[in-house]
């Protein structure tokens, strides 16, 4: 399995799966080199919007009839605003020199 491309999120998952081995917090801190309380805020920021807060998501979305659509890990081209942030890009920004704010604006 590859590695996640941002360090920080690649090390926040081997957090979540060395807990799901049942290691300690302070084995964790030393596996990862990380301290045992950014352990700790990993931990406490998942259960605070984890699983537990995805099922009660989507089984509020299900009452309202809502039909939830998950986008790949990275997907740009599925992301409305990256769509936009492209054209915005290449209509825009591509080999144009702007002196000024306000002549970029008016672009």
């Amino acid at each position: 399995m590859q590695p996640h491309p941002s360090p920080r999120v690649q090390r926040k998952m081997e957090v979540l799966w060395l807990k799901s081995q049942g290691k300690s917090h302070k084995r964790i801190a030393q596996l990862t080199g990380i301290s045992i309380n950014v352990v700790t805020q990993y931990l406490k920021k998942y259960k605070a919007g984890g699983i537990e807060k995805l099922k009660e998501f989507k089984q509020f979305a299900k009452q309202l009839d809502i039909e939830l659509l998950f986008l790949p890990a990275y997907s740009p081209n599925l992301n409305l605003i990256e769509r936009l942030w492209k054209f915005v890009k290449k209509q825009c920004l591509y080999s144009k020199y702007y002196s000024d704010f306000a002549s970029f604006k008016n672009t």
